[in-house]
């Protein structure tokens, strides 16, 4: 069983997930098994979305903001599939998030892990006692300064944590493509932003998943905050 945990933020939602849901549903992803956490808030509740589930939660802490907290508040799936609210993906993605290695890894990356050039973004499948070993860890990155200050050195802390639970453990393997081998690949373009922000996007395609990835952030020292 995985379960798709979508790290998202209050001031971005309203942009991001009417275009992300959807490209889920159509690729076959249940609606129950889309679960939302919506940085931002004061205080956490649980809410209903349109069938899916909307954590909003007191703290702010980018990429992270949803495994830290499944970790904190034990939710529960057997394997989580972590995403950026500022993703799509194609109609292949439903099936091919499913492929969990037989020797069930404690973390599934993208595929581009060793690669120099790129990072996998946190992007990723996790085992639920994998994350929950990892707890103080998570913990220890969570953010709740929201001020323009506490959200910009939040974001530099986010960035330099990259990868971390990925990157420093060993029982972890690449997403393989499960369909015509040759049509297995990665690239990146310049895009308009498909969700309507002024940010320019740099677009990744991961053929492993076929899953985009919208970046506004790659060799930029005055890190993009807005969407």
């Amino acid at each position: 069983m995985i379960k798709i945990a979508i790290s998202s933020v209050k001031n971005f939602s309203d942009y991001t997930l009417p275009v992300l849901i959807p490209s889920l549903l159509e690729s076959g992803i249940a609606a129950e098994d889309i679960y939302i956490f919506e940085g931002g808030h004061t205080e956490r509740s649980v809410e209903d979305y349109n069938g899916s589930t909307l954590i909003k939660v007191a703290h702010n802490s980018f990429d992270l903001t949803a495994l830290i907290d499944i970790a904190e508040n034990e939710v529960e799936s057997e394997y989580w599939f972590l995403m950026h609210c500022t993703c799509t993906v194609g109609p292949k993605f439903g099936e091919l998030v499913k492929n969990i290695p037989e020797d069930k890894p404690d973390a599934v990356s993208l595929g581009v892990l060793h690669d120099s050039n790129y990072s996998n973004m946190n992007i990723g499948a996790y085992k639920y006692t994998f994350i929950l070993e990892n707890k103080d860890k998570l913990s220890a990155l969570k953010s709740t300064d929201y001020s323009p200050e506490g959200v910009r050195a939040s974001k530099h802390i986010a960035l330099a944590a990259e990868d971390l639970l990925l990157s420093q453990h060993k029982n972890q393997r690449p997403y393989e493509p499960r369909y015509n081998p040759d049509l297995y690949e990665e690239f990146e373009a310049m895009v308009p932003n498909p969700f309507g922000g002024s940010a320019i996007r740099r677009m990744r395609y991961f053929g492993a998943l076929d899953l985009y990835k919208y970046q506004a952030n790659w060799g930029n020292p005055n890190h993009v905050l807005e969407l």
